[in-house]
């Protein structure tokens, strides 16, 4: 499936999709900007820089609606990063909203990153990596697996919060269920057809795509009632949207084994540090949070409304939090959550 479509539009001496594209991975060709499908990482710059909006992004709004008109149980996964992306009172109105439009139950996806994060915490200890990079952020994984073979070796073998809360939601309702991942990323739609783990989220909707079908139903979510989540309260876990966020989480569970810690964001300050990994300038011993969006998950590529301030939906999220001081979640399920990173192909020079 093509994820990051083109439009028939007048691309003569614009090129501006060309010129912010990371990867190099669009090319010009009978007059059109075209997407070198393989080498794309998708993190969606050239559709945010486009001035004649000729990109378009694929949508599964309506296959998740056929699920929920076929009666199938489909379950909400819903990434954190909502509470500083849509207007509210409570978070709680945000789960009432979701039951508006039909489906079964709505969990966050927080809850798949406190299995994570204890899964990092294992890999501290554990103390074989020289470094680890998280590997939460779809972009950040495919730019390392395409483009830098020599940092391969520092990415955590661990599957994405999206997946490990897929997992815990099969396990926990069935394996019929249909579920339904919604976040402010693009890349998620090929993290969800990625061999390694392609059978536990059923759709990938946006945050773009969720603004679309409550508006059609005329579901405002300041005017609903307060709801509930199937999950129990994923605590200091809801910080991963923001930097520092999944740092805090890891650094609930106890020693540090000696390793340092370092948040980044924004896609260029990400290859510098994986040439800096590549050419052996940068500290041993260092675990990194990487995301691939400057100022993390909030500030994604399909959040939902560009216009938004990223400062105030990163204050928003770390408002909400402080009630749960720095508590990790009290989760006694097991996933499993290994995951082989590989080395693909491509120079990104």
């Amino acid at each position: 499936m093509k994820i990051i479509g083109q439009q028939k539009a007048n691309c003569k001496n614009c090129y501006k999709c060309i010129r912010t594209c990371p990867v190099k991975s669009i090319k010009f060709e009978d007059s059109q900007a075209k997407i070198i499908d393989n080498d794309c990482v998708l993190c969606g710059k050239c559709v945010a820089e486009c001035p004649q909006n000729a990109k378009t992004v694929s949508s599964e709004l309506d296959k998740v609606k056929q699920y929920i008109a076929d009666g199938e149980r489909v379950l909400i996964s819903l990434a954190p990063s909502y509470v500083g992306l849509f207007e509210m009172e409570s978070p709680e109105q945000m789960a009432t909203a979701f039951r508006k439009l039909g489906v079964y139950g709505v969990s966050e996806t927080s809850e798949g990153a406190a299995f994570v994060s204890r899964e990092y915490h294992r890999l501290i200890a554990e103390g074989k990596q020289r470094s680890i990079i998280t590997t939460c952020c779809p972009v950040v994984n495919e730019m390392v697996e395409k483009y830098y073979p020599d940092v391969v070796q520092y990415l955590a073998p661990v599957v994405s919060p999206m997946i490990a809360h897929g997992l815990l939601l099969r396990q926990r309702y069935g394996q019929d269920v249909k579920i339904v991942f919604v976040g402010p990323c693009i890349a998620k739609k090929r993290e969800k057809n990625d061999i390694r783990h392609d059978t536990k989220i059923d759709a990938v909707l946006t945050f773009d795509d969720l603004v679309v079908w409550l508006d059609e139903n005329d579901i405002d979510i300041a005017s609903c009632e307060k709801g509930e989540f199937i999950n129990a309260d994923p605590k200091v876990a809801k910080l991963y949207p923001i930097p520092g966020g999944i740092l805090k989480t890891v650094k609930t569970l106890g020693d540090d084994n000696n390793y340092s810690y370092i948040s980044v964001d924004g896609i260029d300050n990400c290859k510098e540090l994986f040439n800096a990994l590549s050419n052996g300038s940068f500290l041993d011993r260092c675990f990194i949070e990487m995301s691939a969006c400057v100022g993390g998950c909030v500030n994604g590529s399909a959040k939902g409304d560009r216009a938004r301030n990223r400062f105030i939906d990163d204050l928003k999220v770390r408002n909400l939090q402080k009630g749960d001081g720095a508590e990790y979640p009290d989760y006694t399920d097991e996933v499993p959550l290994h995951k082989d990173m590989v080395s693909r192909h491509g120079n990104v020079d």
